[in-house]
């Protein structure tokens, strides 16, 4: 019911509206009424509005966004309005004058605000009016006795009902308990109307269509009994909050909270008072600061605009005497505020024959829902152009419920999601389908490539042109936010989260990277050539296994890196993606990774050597890993060398020790499994092995008297054998002779006489200095060669050899040899010594 004092419609009323059967003014009323401004109105064209805010149509038209851009949400992710108070700054009482604005807002004429009163107007006053005295200007007997009472102080004075926490439905509540509990004026003025007011019951009072049912109540309602309208079958309420930029509802606390506390779902409307003087958005502001402010996920349903015929003749026609063109800039200017201020568009209440005068049958709007007045017990009749359906039908100003009476479009799923943010049927797909929850902020768009984004409780769901609609949920999308979002390096998502991988893994690939996430890894991206070059090799389930940390740039040479649980990959500008694991990787940390001698690697680590061995080529090296010598750098030129002899396949085998460098005139050695090259700046790069690398190491080295290897072992000489010349020194090798090293004079002389191949053969000893006056000598297969510094070197062989050594040799009779041996034809041979010459 519209009041507890409800006067019923005449009978000529009743019996017009029963004639109609869908009770709406009879057609062109409003357009006869509106005078010449709105007859000029065509329905589908909107002519040019007159004030300073005009309409944008093609703001609205299919469209998520209000015609003043929404704020930019490049750089993270939407935030929802934050939650304001829901209760009006101040609750006037009843019967006190309408406030002026603190806001600086243009305050109604003295005219009108003596028409708009204590109570001012209601939703659905205007066609209940055409419906009872035939104009929406004139009050209908019930609203008169109202008035009187209210401009007399009697109505009760509104209940202080504070807010809960939104809860379940209430309790079933006996209304005669509830009403025995009312104030005493309240009593007092209901026993003033008797029961013969309101014996003329329309047929639609006890009528109520299939569906969700609601009603809507105004000051018109004083307090209500909310237990008694649930126990009824009320779910949802609509309370006046405000009317223009003075008016706010005394009784709003108590029904607005009220509503809330038995379980409804409740949301606060304003009466519009459209005019040239006040913006769409000065009413906006003051509705929204005075009751009507909202917040997702309160159980509060969107703010609702009450736009309908004008119930006051000091602001003009029906259509507040603006043109069409007006009334789309005005009802524009109030929408953009709404959403501007709480990420939601306002429901339009109105009726289709109001709306087709007033606004030209604009179909700018189709984005709102459509709050529809049509009272009847056939159905919501024709709709306003722009609308294929409702959100809710008034169908009656009489009954069943108090105030009036409205059936939800839906279920009480639809109902619910209606106190959240609005949800396009693409992101409701993909909200359903991932979980994400409910949403938390507006739909935002105007980002990047054509993008949007709304938040949900446990997600974010983006979409653009070229990517499709995807959710972006738990640690992938705050790793993602990290980076950036869809402005960062990633780009928007191109697929949906895939769970179900080893170890319990996520993925979810973007435009640029795809990150991954595990319970025991975290979550990181992995892009590029990197991502490329591990999914070659098998992804998580390949050696590298999952990312351990995010990509690492800004190294050498535009260097990047990145760790799994295996190993790290690396990729810069002069090298593509390469992974480094286990011992190898190790190692080339230990050395300095990049920043070391051996730069980044260049291939991929190959396994399946000699010996189980593997290797990995780098810029300037290759690491050699073997079970039994370790992992080693090869590097240079001795890498160089012993990839010649064959590498870890030829006669030196793998390396067992790094490159020592420091040695002796700037030498580098490195061992091998069996040798060691040495390298100088002067001498080049050798290799040392077998017996040589023995007695040349016995001997001291490359600190030794023979120096540093000049040439490489060369074998395949008489007998066997094989020699190395060093820097001071030759060293030779048989079987039947071992290792001897020839140096100096001896062997310049050795070498005169044909060396091996000469009379005197391989050496058979070293050198041994220390002898009579600074001598040294040296055996060899058919002779032993001696120096002095006063006598040269010498070579003693033969028969002379034991006649002198029988002697005493050097400290005998004959002294050293003075001269080489000399043999005749006949075979008799001379030598001369020191103190004699003997003849053999």
């Amino acid at each position: 019911m519209k009041n507890r004092y409800v006067f019923r419609m005449a009978g000529a009323a009743l019996a017009l509206a029963l004639s109609f059967s869908v009770v709406q003014p009879a057609a062109g009323w409003a357009q006869n009424q509106a005078g010449e401004q709105a007859v000029e109105a065509v329905p589908g064209n909107t002519p040019a509005a007159q004030t300073t805010e005009p309409a944008d149509p093609a703001v609205r038209e299919g469209e998520t966004v209000p015609s003043a851009p929404p704020e930019s949400a490049a750089d993270g992710p939407a935030q929802a309005p934050a939650d304001a108070a829901q209760t009006p700054g101040s609750t006037p009482s009843p019967s006190s004058a309408p406030t002026v604005p603190a806001d600086g807002a243009p305050a109604e004429d003295t005219d009108l605000l003596d028409e708009v009163g204590p109570l001012g107007a209601r939703m659905g006053q205007g066609l209940e009016r055409l419906l009872t005295t035939g104009d929406p200007q004139v009050p209908t007997p019930e609203e008169t006795a109202l008035r009187e009472a209210a401009d007399a102080g009697a109505l009760p004075a509104p209940e202080a009902v504070t807010p809960n926490p939104i809860a379940g439905p209430a309790a079933a509540v006996d209304p005669a308990a509830s009403r025995s509990a009312k104030a005493p004026g309240t009593l007092r003025i209901e026993a003033a109307f008797t029961a013969s007011d309101t014996a003329g019951v329309s047929p639609a009072a006890d009528w109520r269509p299939q569906g969700l049912q609601g009603l809507d109540v105004s000051s018109h309602q004083e307090n209500v009994d909310w237990a008694a309208a649930w126990n009824q079958g009320a779910r949802f309420a609509y309370v006046k909050a405000t009317e223009g930029t003075s008016y706010t509802n005394p009784y709003f606390g108590q029904q607005y909270n009220g509503s809330a506390n038995v379980g409804m779902y409740r949301g606060a409307y304003h009466f519009a008072l459209p005019n040239l003087q006040e913006s769409g958005a000065a009413q906006a502001n003051y509705f929204l600061d005075h009751g009507g402010n909202w917040a997702s996920n309160t159980g509060t349903l969107p703010p609702l605009l009450d736009i309908e015929y004008n119930p006051y003749a000091s602001m003009g026609n029906t259509c507040y005497n603006l043109s069409a063109g007006q009334m789309v800039s005005w009802i524009a200017s109030f929408s953009d505020a709404v959403y501007a201020r709480t990420g939601t568009f306002p429901l339009i209440y109105t009726t289709t024959d109001w709306w087709r005068t007033c606004t030209g049958n604009s179909a700018q709007f189709a984005n709102h829902r459509l709050h529809i007045a049509n009272y009847n017990t056939v159905g919501a009749g024709t709709l306003p152009n722009g609308w294929s359906t409702y959100a809710i039908w008034q169908y009656s100003s009489a009954g069943p419920y108090v105030g009036d009476s409205n059936v939800w479009n839906g279920n009480e799923a639809s109902l619910e999601a209606a106190t959240r943010y609005e949800v396009p049927s693409s992101y409701e797909n993909v909200r359903r389908a991932s979980g994400v929850g409910i949403p938390l902020s507006r739909l935002v768009c105007g980002l990047q490539a054509g993008g949007c984004l709304q938040d949900f409780q446990s997600g974010s769901i983006y979409s653009t042109p070229s990517t499709g609609t995807h959710a972006v949920s738990g640690s992938i999308r705050s790793a993602w936010w990290a980076t950036g979002g869809q402005g960062g390096a990633y780009g928007y998502p191109i697929s949906e989260q895939v769970c179900g991988l080893k170890d319990g893994g996520c993925l979810q690939d973007f435009q640029h990277g795809t990150f991954y996430a595990t319970p025991s890894n975290g979550t990181h991206g992995v892009s590029g050539s990197i991502r490329s070059v591990w999914w070659a090799a098998g992804g998580q389930g390949g050696p590298q296994g999952y990312p351990i940390s995010d990509l690492v740039c800004g190294l050498k040479d535009g260097g990047c890196l990145q760790d799994f649980q295996n190993g790290t990959f690396y990729a810069s500008a002069v090298s593509a993606a390469r992974p480094v694991t286990g011992a190898i990787r190790a190692a080339w940390w230990a050395a300095g990774g990049q920043n070391s001698s051996y730069g980044y690697p260049i291939s991929d680590q190959v396994c399946g050597l000699k010996d189980g061995g593997c290797l990995q080529d780098f810029q300037n090296g290759t690491y050699y890993i073997t079970p039994a010598n370790g992992t080693r750098a090869v590097t240079g030129t001795i890498r160089k060398s012993w990839w010649a002899a064959g590498g870890q396949g030829g006669p030196q085998g793998y390396p067992v020790s790094d490159q020592v460098c420091g040695l002796k005139d700037g030498g580098c050695l490195q061992d091998f499994q069996n040798g060691t090259y040495y390298i100088t700046p002067a001498n080049g790069t050798r290799a040392v092995t077998g017996t040589i690398r023995k007695s040349w190491w016995a001997a001291g080295g490359q600190g030794g008297p023979q120096g540093y290897p000049v040439s490489d072992q060369v074998c395949g000489l008489k007998d066997g054998g094989c020699l190395q010349d060093f820097q001071n020194g030759t060293y030779y090798i048989t079987p039947a002779n071992g290792t001897r090293a020839v140096s100096g004079t001896i062997r310049s002389a050795w070498w005169a006489a044909g060396g091996q191949g000469g009379p005197q053969g391989y050496p058979i000893s070293e050198q041994v200095c220390g002898l009579k006056d600074g001598g040294c000598l040296q055996d060899f297969q058919n002779g032993t060669y001696y120096i002095t510094p006063a006598n040269g070197t010498r070579a003693v062989t033969g028969a002379i050899r034991s006649a002198w050594w029988a002697a005493g040799g050097q400290g005998g009779v004959y002294g050293y040899p003075v001269s080489d041996q000399v043999c005749a034809s006949d075979r008799i041979c001379v030598q001369d010594f020191e103190k004699g010459t003997i003849k053999k």
